[in-house]
Parts: C-alpha cells; structure tokens; sequence
C-alpha cells in the first residue's frame, strides 16, 4: 500500500484524495501482476493505452473503448509522468467518472494484450477503438 502511494503520490498535484485514489489503485495492480506472472487467467482481451501525463489522451481513448466493450475488454490508461484529468470524452457522451492518473508500473505494461500510445485527436481515437474492439471480438 506504501509503495502504491509513493507512485501516485509522486507527481500529484492535488492530494486530498490520494488515500481513496490509493486504495483503488493498489486493488487494481495484483491483478495486473497475477497476469503478468501467469497466475490469473483473465479471459477478456487486456488493452493498455499509455500517454505521459495520463490526463488526456490516453484517458481520452480508454474511456470510448470501455464504454462500447461493455465489459468485453480490459481497459486500462497509464501516464509515465500523471497529472490532471480530463473531461474531453464527455464530449463524445463517455463519462469519465472513475477515471484518475494512474503511473505506469511494469506489471500492468506486462499484463497487457495490446499497448496502445496515443498521439491523435479524440474524434480519431474513438474511431480507431471501435475498430480494436471488432478486432478483438472477432478472434
């Protein structure tokens, strides 16, 4: 729990709520690490959209692809340096509501399907999700 904290911790820029946003993420990263060792089978397809801050883009392209898997895929965002969040998915009628900056750590790049790093604007990214997940969903 520490160490969870000591990552989020590092580059937050509001700390009011780091205990509630620690607990959720330290309840997240065994999972990520039973996968990564091979010990938890998982039977949905993992997707890992990775951007630096973990404010926007990659949040901006998790949020389309959970919200039209509907449980089919994993959906996860990381920031190698988090801050911030962002409201842009809203605009495309996805909510980001449990949504946070979350760091990169090794086990959740490791029990990733698909790494995704995000550059382009959101009405592109949410084309390009829709398109992953039929992808995902026809194999």
């Amino acid at each position: 729990m520490d160490e969870t904290y000591d990552l989020l911790a590092e580059n937050a820029t509001v700390t009011t709520c780091l205990p509630i946003l620690t607990a959720r993420f330290a309840k997240q990263r065994p999972t990520g690490q039973g996968r990564a060792d091979g010990l938890t089978t998982i039977t949905v397809p993992q997707v890992l959209f990775i951007c630096v801050h973990n404010a926007g883009r990659s949040q901006i392209a998790a949020a389309p692809l959970a919200h039209h898997a509907f449980g089919k895929v994993s959906v996860r965002s990381a920031g190698s340096k988090p801050t911030g969040t962002t409201d842009a998915p809203a605009e495309l009628g996805v909510e980001l509501t449990e949504a946070f900056p979350k760091p990169l750590t090794d086990e959740v790049v490791r029990a990733a399907d698909v790494v995704v790093t995000v550059r382009d604007i959101r009405g592109d990214i949410d084309r390009r999700v829709r398109g992953l997940l039929s992808e995902l969903l026809q194999g």
